[in-house]
């Protein structure tokens, strides 16, 4: 993020007021020292005048495997648990989550469904 941000010219607190966030939350995020929402991370994306996987972009590619159909047409199961595992992954190498706070937000959501 700091390398889009300067490849702009832009400094921390003018990305801050672009995306309406706190200039110190723009140097914690660059730091790695706090997460961000999605709705946060959409934020400084559009801020950046890119999309947000561009912000993932020094992250290695998914090792998930190819999708496989099951026999309704669906992903198989196993692939679906693949991809949330990916998704995790990159998640948490990204410090965008801690694997605490992913755990229970997926937990949360499964009672839901």
């Amino acid at each position: 993020m700091r390398e889009l941000r300067e490849q702009r010219g832009l400094s921390q607190e003018a990305l801050a007021d672009i995306c309406g966030l706190h200039r110190t939350y723009i140097g914690l995020i660059e730091r790695g020292e706090r997460n961000l929402s999605l709705h946060t991370l959409e934020a400084v994306a559009q801020g950046l005048g890119v999309a947000v996987a561009e912000l993932f972009s020094g992250i290695p590619a998914s090792t998930a495997p190819r999708q496989r159909k099951s026999s309704t047409g669906a992903p198989a199961l196993a692939d679906i648990a693949a991809h949330l595992e990916t998704i995790k992954r990159i998640l948490i190498e990204a410090k965008l989550t801690d694997a605490q706070r992913y755990e229970a937000a997926y937990k949360a959501t499964r009672k839901k469904t």
